[in-house]
């Protein structure tokens, strides 16, 4: 027997007994992808986790997800034609190398006894097939497979070295015109005498259950449901596979496979049609010949069609007078059948698989043939949409595609209108990361205003002058205006905006612009408005100055000159220009533009500099970088490391009546302090109760955030940590307030579950809720709306969170940052009132340019606290972007909070001086989810939710194995045991939220408690003092380049000197308060270098030195007001060991490290030397 007789016979054997078939079909389950329900006439969308795990790389193949670019082939046709037969095919060709197959006996397969036991291993590899129809005479007229099932090929898309890897996924559909019938699928692998609300909770797969409310045309259920797939399918799909094996009623089929198609096309656009259609005679009755080539096949299918298809369709006809209607020229009208199959597909193909009972000779050997023209064919059309999508936007790798994935099944799920991929993956959105990014995006912005002919001259102008900026910061030399680098940067700005930001200037016949670009998305299809289409190049809209570098290079030349050559003499100077003439010519030349600059804002690009993106922003809207502040912002009078602004650098405009906008800056030495709260409902009372205790023993009367550069909140901490970081709307920010107004939204919120006031009579309360959401009324146990009513109030409606300044005419200079999930619950997903160093290097964290589309603070307390089963997803209207609850990811936010530390100071990142991580209690158990309620369609999601909310669990493995040794000694944990007559404090038991309040205030008293409570309070009271390196001293005499040591008498010398500061306002309460509770500064040598290092006691040091000038400093602020800064000056000629600057307090018992030590002298010169 020849191999390829057992590949066919596999391929195509029918299993008929029943046990083994349920068996197969129960393993099966597990490759379901998506399918449409019906629960009371009401069609449901049911989503399964299979498309992630799928894609999943495994670990350690060395494969970068990001770079690996996936194909979708779908599968379609009439039920019974041998849909699944031919993906079972085409995944066994792809597990075994069917090139080296020929027709004599495999000796490998003979000697294993057993053809099964060789595919079986095969079979293993890929994990479950599809199951082919069932050979039990029961099920002849059923139909087998529901929904949509997918699988991924393991051979993965060969192309030339250079292009993108990829691999194919197929997408196995359910048979259409099935009626009401039940699939074999459905039958044996539904339990018997349940519901099928306790169905789904059996799915362990299932991601998410929704109603589908669009308005689909067909009105029964089963049309219905094959809408949507069309849909859905059509729009991600590279290759659509028609399978059929009716000759006679071909003409009917593919009209309906057109209807399939234009069913999609009129929901989707912006993605032109760039699909390829095969086909497939698969299995046809009556010819008794080997074959029907592909040639004939098309003339029998194509081309002998004697009427036109349209004119039979209700859904064809309207469809070809919509689309002819919307085309400018009549050339591109639909006149024939190939004229509508050139406007729905790329390409059209036919082939057969013949009956192998119908070939004559070698009929094992002919079919194998075939079945293998049909993958090359496949493999063929992949590698062709790999290869399209790889010039334009939509060569999406595996992050995008889920997240596009992700949208599709929202939008046909919820809406009749187009699915826009160009909203979608919105290739135009910036994320600028480089210097000519940020130019790139200026002119984006400068060029899609009202004032074209005179944003000419501000162009080259405001391009040249932070050409200028840039040259002063890196100490760049212009020797002749034959810059080479500057004009590269320039020219590659220009082609980036040409290519991803410069919109089609093509106009229709009512003046209406092209809407479809930039120019990598236009694929030559205008769009307008309204829908209408035409063919066509892309037209330029805004043509820039084809001389435009040579007007920047010359207008560099002028800024550069005015900058360097000095004022009184008139010659070139010879050192570096002072700061503020530096800032005098840059305002001059930014505030020409002023009235330009008042509809030009940007939250990813600096305006000021166009080097780096913006972290504070001002009352007008603009924001500024952090160098910019320094560069542009007055010094504080009131605070250090801090800076006023009277007017805006770019548009003038005053940031208030009364009062400089201030802008508080992290010193460039000091460590970082951050704050993580727990999610846990409720229970969240109990990490204001604590945040109550530390403010009460730190006694120093400033606002708790104060104490923090860093605060993480994930679920109820998120919306702690947004409270006690941002304020109300009035920005108070008072430990009281927050806790009246952390319990109106708990008892507002769970006060009534959606069920509604009939269940309250009922007296059977949440236990019925779960119930009437079995049946699909309502999807979440509880309404947003009173929880987004309350937020709404306290934050502000209309408050940004990362621009608050705007509304608030406040900055708040700690940062704070909520953890969400996106994609059902998959994927980690960072809500942050700041910006990364570096924007779009990573899918968990984005910002929108345009503050119209970004956060408020209340939304993102709804993002983060969206509790499975508690509460509904929050969607962002905007963006569509869909938010489920952090705690799905991570519940204790620490070790993330650790991390993301290291992404925004990626260089010089600053050392750990406290990590203070509150908990909302521990329990002897968490609540589990009962089964009655594993419903609604979130089964998975809701037992991950529950199964991290042990956040004490994932607290001790941080410690134990995800903290270095260099943190774990500034690592504090404080999560009081919840009472035992309180145990199992549910999420939503708002009546508790007193009684925990007063049991947390009880345990504090308890000596243990007051112990741990102290240490906390020490380390942030002792992180208040920093060190500040003198700005104009030498930082080592010996030294007079960065390098920060040298050699004297054979001996490396190295020293520096400055201050010791401290973060609070000068000749203020808070200020007195501290000092009085200190008694010295100390120094001392570690034995050990590392930065970071551990200072326990069984750490080596020298003996402490006392920093005498202390004591006079105090007095003289105590009795003076004059600014706290104590001058220091350290040496450690060894240069192996760090230091360590310490603050003793009345009631510690030893010296506390302050702010940023233990350091090297090495470490503190790169941060001193960074900051200039």
């Amino acid at each position: 027997m020849s191999t390829q007789h057992f590949f066919v016979q596999d391929v195509m054997r029918s299993e008929d007994e029943p046990r083994r078939l349920q068996k197969l079909h129960e393993e099966n389950a597990r490759t379901r992808w998506f399918n449409i329900r019906h629960h009371n006439s009401q069609p449901y969308l049911h989503v399964y986790d299979r498309f992630g795990p799928l894609c999943d790389l495994p670990a350690g193949d060395g494969a970068d997800a990001s770079s690996t670019f996936p194909t979708i082939v779908s599968f379609i046709g009439k039920s019974g034609v041998g849909k699944s037969t031919l993906v079972r095919a085409m995944l066994l060709l792809g597990s075994i190398d069917a090139q080296q197959v020929d027709t004599e006996d495999v000796s490998v397969l003979a000697s294993n006894q057993s053809r099964m036991a060789a595919f079986k291993n095969i079979s293993s590899a890929q994990g479950p097939l599809p199951v082919t129809r069932s050979g039990h005479v029961d099920h002849l007229a059923d139909p087998t497979t529901f929904g949509v099932h997918l699988y991924k090929d393991e051979k993965g898309l060969c192309g030339p070295p250079s292009s993108p890897a990829g691999y194919t996924l197929f997408a196995d559909c359910e048979g259409f015109f099935t009626g009401a019938a039940q699939t074999n699928a459905e039958r044996l692998t539904s339990g018997r005498g349940i519901t099928p609300a306790e169905d789904d909770a059996m799915e362990a797969n299932l991601l998410y259950k929704a109603p589908v409310t669009a308005n689909m045309s067909t009105q029964d259920g089963q049309g219905r449901a094959e809408s949507y797939y069309a849909r859905f399918l059509y729009s991600i799909s590279d290759v659509v596979v028609f399978v059929t094996n009716e000759d006679q009623n071909i003409t009917s089929l593919l009209m309906s496979a057109l209807e399939w198609a234009a069913t999609a096309v009129l929901h989707s656009v912006n993605y032109p049609s760039r699909k390829t259609l095969i086909i497939v005679r698969n299995g046809a009755i009556g010819q008794r010949q080997q074959i029907i080539d592909t040639e004939s096949l098309e003339r029998l299918y194509l081309d002998r069609q004697t009427v036109n298809l349209w004119k039979r369709s209700g859904i064809l006809e309207p469809f070809v007078n919509d689309y002819n209607s919307r085309q400018d020229k009549y050339s591109k009208h639909v006149y024939d059948n190939r004229d509508l199959y050139d406007v729905l597909f790329d390409r059209t193909l036919c082939f057969c698989i013949p009956r192998v009972d119908d070939v004559e000779e070698y009929r094992d050997e002919t079919v194998f043939t075939q079945y293998l023209g049909l993958r090359t064919l496949i493999d063929e059309a992949s590698r062709r949409a790999v290869s399209m999508r790889s010039q334009v936007w939509m060569r999406y790798d595996v992050a995008s595609f889920s997240q596009m994935l992700f949208a599709a099944f929202e939008h046909f799920r919820t809406s009749d209108k187009p699915f826009n991929f160009n909203q979608v993956v919105r290739i135009n959105r910036p994320h600028p990361r480089s210097f000519l990014n940020h130019i790139a995006n200026f002119l984006r912005l400068a060029l899609n205003t009202t004032y074209f002919r005179e944003i000419r001259a501000m162009i080259p102008d405001i391009i040249a002058l932070n050409l200028v900026v840039w040259a002063m910061r890196t100490l760049h030399q212009a020797e002749d205006e034959n810059d080479v680098s500057l004009a590269e940067q320039c020219h590659s700005a220009i082609k980036e905006f040409e290519a991803k930001y410069q919109q089609c200037g093509y106009k229709f016949a009512n003046s209406d612009h092209c809407i479809n670009g930039p120019v990598i998305a236009h694929q030559q299809l205008h769009l307008s408005p309204n829908n209408k289409q035409a063919y066509g190049p892309f037209v330029l809209r805004q043509v820039l100055d084809p001389n435009l570098v040579g007007v920047i290079r010359g207008k560099f030349l002028e800024h550069y000159n005015t900058v360097v050559i000095e004022d009184r003499t008139g010659r070139r100077s010879m050192g570096k220009p002072l700061p503020d003439k530096i800032k005098r010519v840059r305002e001059a030349v930014m505030q020409k533009y002023w009235s330009h600059w008042l509809d030009m804002t940007s939250n990813t690009t600096c305006l000021a500099c166009l080097q780096a993106v913006p972290e504070n922003v001002l009352h007008c809207g603009h924001g500024y970088c952090v160098r910019c502040v320094r560069e542009l912002g007055k010094p504080s009078e009131s605070f250090e490391s801090a800076w006023t602004f009277e007017v805006c650098s770019l548009c003038g405009r005053r940031t208030g009546d009364n009062y400089s906008h201030l802008i508080r800056g992290t010193p460039c030495c000091s460590g970082v302090r951050i704050l993580t709260l727990d999610g846990g409902g409720i229970r969240g009372i109990i990490e204001l109760a604590l945040i109550q205790e530390i403010e009460n023993k730190l006694g120093l009367g400033i606002p708790f955030r104060d104490y923090f550069d860093l605060v993480v909140g994930t679920s109820t901490g998120g919306i702690v940590g947004l409270a006690i970081s941002m304020g109300d709307k009035d920005a108070n920010t008072q430990t009281s307030l927050l806790t009246k107004a952390f319990k109106s939204f708990a008892s507002t919120t769970f006060l009534h579950p959606r069920a509604g006031r009939l269940l309250d009579r009922l007296g059977l309360g949440h236990f019925v809720t779960s119930v009437v959401m079995s049946v699909g009324l309502y999807q979440a146990l509880f309404d947003s709306n009173p929880l987004q009513a309350g937020l709404e109030r306290f934050f502000g409606a209309h408050t940004s969170l990362f621009s608050s300044a705007r509304t608030r005419h406040h900055q708040c200079s700690t940062r704070v940052a909520v953890v969400t999930t996106k994609e059902f619950g998959k994927r980690a997903h960072l809500i942050t009132s700041y910006n990364r160093a570096t924007l779009g290097s990573s899918n968990d964290f984005d910002r929108e340019d345009d503050e119209g589309r970004g956060m408020k603070i209340w939304e993102a307390g709804l993002a983060t606290s969206a509790a499975p089963f508690y509460l509904p997803p929050f969607k962002k209207t905007e963006t569509g972007s869909v938010y489920f609850d952090g705690a799905l990811h991570m519940n204790c936010p620490a070790p993330g909070a650790v991390e993301e530390v290291k992404k925004i100071w990626p260089e010089n990142t600053p050392s750990l001086d406290v990590l203070v991580s509150l908990g909302t209690g521990i329990q002897e158990s968490e609540v589990k989810i009962p089964k009655a309620i594993r419903i609604g369609g979130f089964a998975e999601i809701c037992k991950t939710f529950h199964r991290q909310l042990d956040s004490e669990n994932q607290w001790e493995n941080f410690r134990s194995s995800g903290a270095t040794d260099g943190i774990r000694d500034r690592l504090h944990r404080l999560n009081p045991p919840i009472d035992e007559d309180l145990q199992k404090v549910t999420l939503y038991q708002w009546q508790k939220m007193n009684q925990l309040e007063a049991m947390v205030q009880r345990q504090m008293k308890e000596p243990a408690w007051r112990a741990r409570l102290g240490h906390v309070t020490s380390a942030l009271l002792a992180s208040l003092f920093y060190f500040e390196p003198d700005a104009e001293a030498p930082l080592s005499p010996t030294t007079p380049t960065p390098t920060p040591t040298s050699t004297q008498h054979g001996i490396e010398a190295t020293e520096i000197q400055g201050t010791i500061r401290t973060r609070l306002r000068h000749d203020s309460g808070e200020l007195s308060r501290l000092l009085h509770r200190v008694t010295g500064l100390f120094w001392t040598k570690l034995s050990a270098s590392s930065r970071g290092i551990s200072i326990s006691p069984s750490v080596q040091h020298e003996p402490w030195t006392e920093i005498l000038a202390f004591t006079t400093t105090k007095e003289q602020v105590l009795q003076f007001g004059c600014p706290f800064r104590v001058p220091v000056h350290f040496t450690e000629p060894s240069g192996t060991k760090s230091l360590l600057v310490a603050v003793r307090f009345r009631d510690s018992a030893a010296p506390v490290p302050i702010s940023g030590f233990p350091a090297s002298l090495q470490s503190l010169y790169a941060k001193a030397r960074a900051w200039d």
